[in-house]
């Protein structure tokens, strides 16, 4: 048997001086460490004292950093004078001390007086507050039901929560609509119990109804009792949304209002007309809140702007409520609706006028092409942008390069990219980029930029900064001109002072403006591409004209289109309001009566004519028709708000009794409960004074109002005291 054996040896034929025993199996390393041992420890020694040396340093530095603090803070003039030992300001700090917990002192001045009697507190300060009058929310119907939609044996979902509660509703459809309404109310019933049903009924003439969230009875039948005003049902979709559309609700419909559903779909009792809405509070003006709006951003635009106020919407009481931010007597709130009636909704303000949706146009580029090399940049990982402007303020979207499997597909891709932050910043389908087929050059796209709410367009600085120009876009927006048609068909009828007036929507929109001036009573311009029709006396109202079929059903489309609603009617009815009845009135002290410019007129009640000095005083300060009679108040009509109020505890009772508040303002524009802001009213010393908050400086004491004193309560006594910070 032969054997073959070889040694593998490591060389290199440029330099022979390789080191012996790689090929031995020798361990050179570890001898090279062996021999550099020693070396390597005296390193190692080195290092060790200079981090210790380092440590030290640090410790150091930190010491002298807090003797030098501790020196600047007691014993230098670079400190406070509240802790500087050596100024004598810190000899001159004090401090209070309250008796009573209906007072929270929060600082004392070195020069406060050394003793405070505060004898009583007898009222706090206030701020200004507006109360729905009524409840919000209206009977929980939805309207268009159309129960033909659902095919028999089919099964349909949606999704129902009650007090938070979430469900999917499934149901089967019905040969008929009694069988289908019987399996959706079995099927509310098994998750819900008696709790809410749905009631069905169906509209004179029409193949549609209307549908009501009702109880059920124990054997899931509806009744004839609306869904509890205590629980809070909503009913949205689960799947396909034409589910709920045919039950005749909108999605997020709820028998109480919700923060995140849209105006439109929101149950009102009184439901906002216009479709745009803009008012004013305390003077300041909110725009831009339209029927697609949710409660959520109505609240926002109130209470973030600065008209001073915050509202809120109470689901238990089921009632809007407005605090001044301010309070005493100074704190005020008075609204005044420019377009559209949400705040009568809200607060029963009067409503004037409505403003119509944009009129517009779209914006087509000449070309698509121009996203094919868009798409090979972005593909090839640049970057590129898109410029143009929204309502006057440019708008700069930024599309990210991307390369390998994120990159982007299809022309269409680029278009979703920049349609989805438009999305996020103006709402979904606001502001769109879409492309269709160019009618100039058939077999083409080109792409096209459309909004029905926002002014759109590009400048010719736009144009240098973005892609744009690649699309083919030239400079201009999408606002249609006053010499522009219309664009809308069928008929409208304005109610004016001296009669209806029919117009024809098939003219130009200056035309229609000049149609709508004609009619008295009426005030109509065009601006900024939109409609403005104000009722410059008595109520404006507008309705479909009348065909052979008794309504121009165009022209409930037309309207639906400018205004959100079929009809318009903003209806200004003389509020009345009757006080309690209160008898006999008190025959000592004084009540107020406070005109809207301060004006103050002070009724003795001992005297022999005080009701009719009460009756004309309302009268003078508001223009409004006033009796007395039997001890109840009534206020009708009328140009300007007052305010009554007591001024003294027997009369405030009084005021109270009749009014259900002590400070009661009557406006007749606004049919909400307004109490008027009060300041509070202290006796320091014997002497009785007012402050329109309720912390304030007295003597060099600031000191907090937390509660009232009741008659025979001991005086409040303040001590300061001298005291040394430690």
């Amino acid at each position: 048997m032969s054997s073959t054996s070889s040694i593998n040896t490591v060389s290199n034929s440029g330099n022979k001086n390789y080191i012996a025993g790689l090929a031995s199996g020798m361990d050179t390393e570890s001898m090279v460490q062996s021999m550099l041992s020693g070396t390597q420890s005296k390193i190692d020694k080195q290092t060790g004292l200079k981090q210790q040396l380092e440590w030290k340093q640090d410790i150091y530095r930190s010491l002298i950093t807090k003797i030098n603090t501790f020196s600047d803070k007691y014993f230098s003039y670079y400190g406070s004078g509240d802790t500087n030992l050596m100024s004598s300001s810190l000899y001159n700090t004090m401090t209070g001390v309250s008796s009573s917990s209906n007072i929270k002192v929060t600082s004392v001045s070195g020069n406060a007086v050394s003793s405070m009697k505060i004898d009583s507190i007898d009222r706090l300060a206030t701020a200004c507050t507006v109360k729905t009058a009524g409840n919000v929310t209206g009977t929980p119907v939805g309207s268009g039901a159309d129960l033909r939609q659902f095919t028999n044996g089919s099964t349909y979902s949606f999704s129902a929560t009650l007090d938070g509660v979430n469900r999917t509703i499934t149901f089967t459809a019905g040969a008929n609509d009694t069988d289908t309404l019987k399996n959706i109310n079995q099927a509310l019933y098994r998750n819900f119990g008696t709790a809410v049903g749905v009631k069905y009924t169906p509209a004179s003439g029409s193949n549609s109804g209307t549908m009501e969230l009702v109880q059920l009875d124990a054997a899931g039948n509806p009744t004839s009792n609306s869904v509890d005003s205590s629980r809070r049902v909503i009913i949205q979709s689960s799947g396909d949304a034409d589910t709920v559309k045919n039950l005749g609700f909108g999605t997020g419909f709820s028998n109480k209002l919700d923060y995140g559903t849209s105006l439109k779909n929101m149950n009102f009792a009184n439901k906002p007309q216009g479709g745009r809405y803009e008012f004013e509070i305390n003077g300041v003006s909110i725009k831009g809140l339209t029927d697609n709006s949710t409660l959520s951003d109505v609240i926002s635009a109130i209470n973030n702007s600065d008209a001073g106020v915050k509202v809120s919407y109470s689901s238990a009481a089921d009632k809007f409520i407005m605090e001044s931010t301010s309070t005493g007597a100074i704190s005020n709130i008075t609204m005044k609706q420019t377009y559209g009636t949400l705040l009568t909704s809200m607060f029963g303000v009067e409503a004037t006028g409505v403003q119509s949706s944009l009129f517009s146009k779209e914006l087509t580029g000449s070309t698509a092409i121009g996203l094919d090399e868009v798409r090979r940049v972005l593909n090839s990982g640049n970057d590129e942008k898109l410029v143009f402007q929204v309502d006057g303020k440019d708008v700069e979207i930024t599309l990210e390069g991307k390369t390998g499997n994120s990159k982007y597909e299809t022309s269409q891709s680029v278009l979703d990219a920049i349609n989805s932050q438009l999305d996020r910043k103006f709402g979904t389908e606001a502001v769109r980029f879409t492309t269709r087929e160019n009618p100039a050059v058939p077999g083409t796209d080109m792409v096209v930029l459309t909004s029905a709410e926002h002014r759109v367009g590009f400048t010719a600085d736009n144009l240098t900064k973005g892609f744009a120009a690649s699309l083919g876009f030239g400079a201009g927006d999408n606002l249609l001109s006053g010499s522009d048609p219309v664009g809308l068909r069928g008929k409208i009828t304005v109610k004016g002072t001296a009669g209806d007036v029919t117009i024809d929507l098939n003219r130009s929109i200056d035309s229609l403006v000049q149609k709508l001036n004609a009619v008295a009573g009426v005030s109509a311009s065009f601006q900024d591409g939109r409609l403005n029709i104000t009722g410059t006396s008595g109520p404006l109202e507008i309705k479909a004209g009348t065909d052979s079929t008794g309504t121009d059903s165009e022209g409930k489309k037309s309207l639906k289109a400018l205004f959100g609603s079929e009809n318009i009617s903003l209806v200004q009815t003389a509020r009345t309001v009757q006080s309690n009845v209160v008898s006999p009135r008190p025959n000592s002290g004084s009540i107020q009566i406070t005109s809207p410019d301060g004006t103050l007129q002070v009724i003795d009640l001992s005297g022999s004519n005080a009701d009719t000095e009460i009756v004309n005083a309302i009268q003078a300060a508001s223009g409004a028709s006033v009796t007395f009679s039997n001890g109840k108040l009534e206020i009708s009509g009328g140009g300007g708000s007052v305010s009554i109020s007591g001024m003294d505890d027997a009369t405030d009772q009084y005021i109270k009794d009749l009014f259900g508040t002590s400070v009661y303002t009557y406006d007749p524009k606004m049919t909400a409960q307004i109490t008027a802001g009060q300041n509070a009213k202290i006796t320091v010393d014997g002497i009785t004074m007012e402050r329109n908050t309720n912390t304030f400086e007295l003597d060099g004491i600031t000191m907090e109002l937390t509660g009232t004193t009741g008659a025979g309560d001991p005086p409040i006594l303040e001590f300061p005291q001298i005291v040394i910070e430690k």
